[in-house]
């Protein structure tokens, strides 16, 4: 964003200016994407409104997504219902279906040919046995309440696994590059089991 007009946020436009340099280019990239901001002014829904109807919306609502889904929701709203809010989602997400249509409209004219990436594989014995031998300690460093004390036990858990595995890969001649795989194993693990704990406990 090189300048600003006061009455319109620059957030959407960033995104969008960002997702279409990205789907020009040669970056992999699973978009395009693009974003809103919706409010409701006398009963009508409005896309990116003004400050001024801003402060006359009893909705505030930054939607971002795909052309098939929506993938981001920030909201706040002044007794409004569900069915209504239900409402200024897919109004907002029928303006990201455009625009994602204009990106792919400039991608199909000037866009680059993807450049093909190698992604990071795991070695699998390394990953069953991160997972078998710290996955109880990190639920357990995970479920610590005060968030100093969280953050310093998760740490615990990963300096943990490497001492074990620069012990184990002493005498491997890739130790460098497995002890790097193990990092974010465990990386990994974390992200892994609060998802589970959220949607299973």
């Amino acid at each position: 964003v090189m300048s600003v007009d006061p009455n319109c946020p620059p957030e959407m436009a960033a995104m969008f200016g960002s997702s279409l340099a990205l789907c020009i280019s040669d970056i992999p990239f699973d978009g395009p994407i693009a974003g809103v901001d919706v409010g409701r002014v006398n009963g009508e829904y409005v896309i990116n409104p003004t400050t001024e109807q801003k402060e006359n919306s009893d909705i505030e609502l930054s939607v971002a997504g795909t052309a098939t889904a929506i993938n981001m929701v920030e909201s706040s709203a002044k007794e409004v219902n569900e069915e209504d809010m239900l409402g200024a989602l897919l109004f907002g997400h029928e303006e990201i279906k455009k625009l994602v249509a204009f990106q792919e409209e400039i991608v199909r004219e000037v866009g680059k040919e993807k450049m093909e990436v190698t992604l990071l594989s795991f070695d699998p014995a390394i990953e069953a046995q991160v997972k078998d031998l710290f996955s109880q300690a990190m639920i357990h460093a995970i479920q610590t309440e005060e968030k100093l004390a969280r953050e310093a036990n998760i740490e615990k858990v990963k300096e943990t696994a490497i001492e074990h595995f620069e012990a184990v890969l002493e005498e491997n001649d890739e130790k460098a590059g497995l002890l790097k795989q193990v990092s974010q194993l465990v990386d990994n693990l974390e992200k892994d089991e609060v998802r589970r704990l959220i949607t299973e406990e």
